[in-house]
């Protein structure tokens, strides 16, 4: 069996991995595991799933790679009844930036682990809640894979607040960094196509989101020169 290769998206979420032990949450096929054991990026990872599909897909990975040694798998919601003793890292990638919050802030032992977060929605509001919550965002890029992007963070419980401003919506991307403004240009956006249609919706109600889209476009005209 040759060696697993990832994708452009998991290959920046496995370069994020610093610890020997790694739990990959709703890991569907295993492939982040697989491929963090087999190029000796970490020496054991555990891996789960909500839904026994995945599981068993996930299995028949682990087993035709010869890993069932190595990557232990559970049947849970989250880190929920798995046991974290030893893990270092743990990675929540490919899920709504929400559900990325309720795993975290519903199990107190994440407080010690280095968390690898890859939301593929609601990135704001992961940042805004696990920052209420006294995690503190380590480092982050952007990553484009085709027209898609996507956000890789890496989070570690401190208790400190960050400092406001547009923190929830930039977090520490950079538009000195191509993935990076790549993204948040893409976000502004988006943000620039709901203004427009609130504009003709609900003027009213455009305030808010017209001040954040100046911001925005401000901090990446600015950074950008």
């Amino acid at each position: 069996m040759p060696l697993l290769k990832l994708d452009k998206r998991l290959s920046a979420v496995a370069e994020e991995v610093r610890g020997e032990a790694v739990f990959d949450v709703g890991t569907d096929h295993a492939y982040l595991p697989v491929y963090l054991v087999e190029n000796g990026i970490c020496s054991t990872a555990c891996a789960s799933d909500i839904n026994e599909g995945p599981l068993e897909r996930a299995r028949q990975t682990v087993l035709s790679h010869g890993l069932e040694n190595s990557i232990r798998l559970f049947l849970c919601d989250g880190t929920e009844g798995a046991p974290l003793d030893g893990v270092t890292d743990v990675i929540c990638a490919g899920m709504g930036g929400e559900l990325i919050s309720r795993i975290v802030l519903s199990d107190e032992r994440l407080k010690g682990k280095r968390l690898i977060l890859q939301p593929m929605t609601k990135a704001p509001y992961l940042r805004q809640s696990l920052d209420a919550n006294g995690f503190s965002l380590l480092s982050e890029k952007g990553v484009a894979v085709g027209r898609h992007i996507y956000t890789v963070m890496v989070w570690e419980y401190t208790g400190e607040p960050a400092v406001g401003g547009l923190f929830r919506h930039t977090g520490k991307l950079s538009v000195e960094r191509e993935g990076d403004r790549a993204y948040l240009e893409a976000y502004l956006s988006s943000l620039e196509k709901e203004l427009e249609g609130k504009r003709h919706s609900e003027p009213q109600k455009d305030f808010t989101l017209g001040y954040l889209v100046r911001e925005l476009r401000k901090n990446i005209d600015v950074n950008k020169n």
